[in-house]
């Protein structure tokens, strides 16, 4: 069972993921919210949505409108391990 301080930070956390992902379709906010969804014990709602970053991870070519921001984000995060966590997840 979460803490009432833990569990208030997930769903923050998971509203912030849900909200980054609508301004900039990156693959890895995807992941991210299935991380969270995953710690808040939805595990089921989380592995179709881990399933659905690798299908969308498998899609994304870096379009220049995202420009420095996808650079940003794919080069300071893991997406490669993303990829093999999320592949771990859904099995």
């Amino acid at each position: 069972m979460l803490s009432e301080e833990r569990e208030y930070y997930l769903i923050k956390a998971i509203a912030a993921a849900d909200k980054a992902f609508s301004i900039h379709t990156l693959p890895i906010y995807f992941y991210e919210l299935a991380t969270y969804l995953d710690l808040y014990g939805n595990i089921e709602i989380a592995k179709k949505i881990y399933a659905g970053f690798l299908d969308m991870q498998t899609k994304f070519k870096d379009d220049k409108k995202l420009g420095i921001l996808s650079e940003f984000f794919y080069n300071d995060l893991a997406v490669d391990e993303a990829i093999k966590d999320a592949k771990s997840k859904i099995q």
